[in-house]
């Protein structure tokens, strides 16, 4: 009985693990050590792009502070802040530009390009925002698992 336990609890675990990232932001990009002396900056964004499905970004400087963040975007609308979204309404390659500016003066520039696709099937539904809730619910639903095959019986056992 107490292998059963064990086996349970491994696979919960191996579950909550391999449906963390998932749940998290699965599309950022992996941060990278700044080895020079020069500023590094990143922008954290989606793997893909899709028309008219407003995405998530940021940006992150390393070995200045930053005084502002501008996001000039395709259409040639701004943002200001770290953090920001947009709905592209084209298709294509769409370049995506963040300028800071650093107390010390300096201008940084950073791009980053997307091959925008339409995801929308002929009844005009669109899969993504569906995909990411039952990928949300799946990974509760582990969870849950998890908790009553591993903590409960742990709990019960030890009343």
């Amino acid at each position: 009985m107490r292998a059963l336990h064990l086996a349970a609890a491994v696979l919960a675990l191996a579950c909550l693990f391999a449906a963390a990232p998932a749940a998290a932001d699965a599309g950022s990009l992996a941060l990278q050590e700044n080895e020079s002396d020069s500023p590094d900056v990143n922008i954290y964004g989606p793997e893909t792009a899709v028309y008219n499905y407003s995405e998530e970004f940021r940006v992150s400087v390393l070995g200045a502070d930053v005084e502002s963040v501008t996001w000039k975007f395709p259409d040639g609308s701004t943002a200001t802040g770290t953090e920001t979204t947009y709905r592209f309404m084209e298709e294509g390659d769409r370049t995506i530009t963040v300028v800071v500016e650093t107390t010390d003066g300096e201008t940084l520039r950073e791009s980053v390009t997307y091959d925008v696709f339409h995801a929308d099937d002929d009844d005009g539904w669109n899969p993504v925002p569906a995909l990411q809730f039952f990928g949300m619910v799946g990974f509760f639903l582990l969870v849950l698992l998890g908790l009553k095959m591993v903590a409960l019986p742990m709990i019960l056992r030890e009343l």
